[in-house]
């Protein structure tokens, strides 16, 4: 577990990167849908990709990603960045749900926290999850912020979707949204 970080740009404007994920230059682009390869999750837009017949991408959050993160969504304790080395397939094995988003946390780039992972609770967030802000100004609200918060599932104002447990509220107004719908 865990490699030597290095994030070295390659040019002031930061259009080519070397990331400690991958042995050749990435480049900026910003095209299409794609899935990245550190972090496993579906991206569109802005990404660094290696054309070195490598065919491989990783999202810009995740290749800023810090190595310690300290975050409203977890905020007792810090939050390590961590790499797995070996097989590429090893994304296959299911570490355990992103406190977020709910999903499995498949990719080889992932923050865990290594106070919980000693109690074996465990908690893990993608890193393009742990960029989620701690309030949102969204129109469904005009009055008042929404906060992120955590409480029993309810059902989001926008999309009539159930919200999982982390989501979007505005007390006052009893406005439930989703983050995907809310950012």
């Amino acid at each position: 577990m865990g490699a030597m970080f290095s994030k070295e740009l390659v040019s002031s404007k930061n259009k080519y990167l070397h990331h400690f994920t991958h042995r050749h230059t990435l480049k900026l682009v910003s095209e299409g849908w794609f899935i990245c390869n550190a972090c496993r999750l579906l991206g569109m837009g802005l990404r660094y990709r290696c054309n070195e017949l490598c065919d491989w991408d990783i999202h810009e959050t995740c290749a800023a990603g810090p190595e310690v993160l300290s975050t409203h969504i977890h905020p007792d304790h810090q939050l390590n960045l961590t790499w797995t080395k070996g097989n590429p397939d090893e994304h296959l094995v299911k570490r355990g749900r992103c406190g977020v988003c709910d999903e499995y946390v498949n990719g080889r780039l992932f923050y865990s926290c290594p106070f919980c992972s000693r109690k074996r609770v465990g908690f893990f967030l993608h890193p393009t999850c742990s960029t989620l802000p701690p309030l949102v100004n969204h129109p469904i609200d005009k009055n008042h912020p929404l906060a992120w918060q955590s409480g029993p599932q309810t059902w989001c104002t926008i999309c009539r979707k159930r919200c999982p447990i982390w989501h979007y509220r505005c007390e006052p107004c009893s406005v439930d949204v989703h983050f995907e719908c809310a950012c």
